[in-house]
């Protein structure tokens, strides 16, 4: 059993891809890597299948879990995935996401030795794509400086309630997402979620961080783990988003109300046994936190001079540190 796999989901951006795996084996990432693929072309399949005949440096299965058509297709595939994955702990990643071997391996020596924790989280920089020419598509040219968009704070209260409840209120927070995970918990919230199938990946992202939080603590001690390129130009994510609309606009959605119900339901039906609150009072104080960290969304978007009261301001990446040298080795490989 390897001790740590990559799962690296995949649906289409096919370039972004190539990058993906030229960028990694240059790195001589040797960390395991499964792909999982949602594509609705067979262009990565392809890629991959001929990147694998040559000489390389990467240790990679591939996979086909059916086309992506639509979000709960996308939370199946990820069970699928990770129950295909023989290992102890595992993290996210897409390929538009650049990894730092040596901060991951931090990553699960910590877990080897702290049993309380069921992930383990670095702050995620994100570098834009400049300097480039159109025909490049934000895939070869310059990066940015890294700046760090989400810090990583520990979130070590005893009980899980506390644990909800101040990662709501501070939402200067980990990235849960991107943290590397237990294998075992990651899959059991993953089933949670797809039971639950949130129509955006916003609640999707909601979801996986408070449903970690139930299960135990989480380390912010890593280094970053995710260098992470914003300005693809081609999100997933974002293509949902936009047909949703605004948080404001979200949140009046039928779709919306019954995912929240179910989702506080699931969250308060985890914690009430190790609980010293009835389930009435779990519900209720979970109820205020979340809607209070709902209502810090729609203050971000209509009124952005409060985006520093409740978000990170951003810090460069540290220059003396092994991030800093994966990025400046990044950076010349795909400039």
């Amino acid at each position: 059993m390897n001790n740590t796999v990559i799962l690296l989901l995949l649906k289409d951006r096919f370039e972004f891809t190539q990058r993906w795996l030229h960028v990694h084996n240059k790195l001589n990432f040797k960390i395991p890597i499964h792909i999982a693929d949602g594509s609705h072309s067979d262009c990565n399949e392809k890629i991959i299948s001929e990147f694998l005949t040559r000489e390389n440096n990467l240790n990679i299965t591939y996979k086909n879990y059916g086309k992506d058509s639509n979000l709960n297709k996308f939370y199946s595939k990820i069970i699928n995935s990770i129950e295909d994955i023989d290992s102890e702990y595992v993290i996210l990643c897409c390929n538009d996401d650049f990894l730092v071997k040596e901060s991951i391996l931090e990553g699960s020596h910590f877990l080897d030795n702290n049993h309380e924790f069921v992930a383990t989280a670095g702050p995620v920089f994100d570098t834009t794509m400049c300097q480039t020419k159109t025909s490049h598509n934000q895939i070869w040219g310059i990066l940015s400086h890294p700046i760090n968009q989400y810090p990583a704070f520990d979130r070590i209260e005893d009980l899980a309630e506390s644990r909800i409840c101040n990662y709501l209120s501070g939402r200067k927070n980990s990235y849960i997402w991107s943290a590397l995970h237990r294998k075992n918990v990651l899959l059991e919230t993953s089933k949670v979620i797809h039971g639950i199938s949130p129509p955006d990946l916003r609640f999707q992202e909601h979801l996986n961080a408070l449903l970690t939080l139930t299960k135990g603590k989480v380390s912010g001690r890593m280094q970053c783990m995710t260098l992470h390129q914003s300005n693809t130009m081609e999100s997933e994510g974002a293509k949902i988003m936009n047909n949703i609309g605004t948080w404001y606009m979200w949140i009046q959605s039928n779709e919306w109300f019954e995912c929240y119900k179910e989702m506080i339901s699931e969250i308060v039906n985890l914690i009430a046994p190790k609980s010293k609150s009835p389930k009435k009072e779990l519900s209720r104080l979970i109820e205020i936190y979340y809607q209070a960290f709902i209502g810090q969304m729609n203050i971000r978007e209509f009124h952005p001079a409060y985006k520093e009261e409740f978000f990170s301001s951003g810090k460069p990446i540290p220059r003396h540190s092994h991030v800093y040298k994966t990025w400046d080795k990044i950076s010349k490989i795909i400039g």
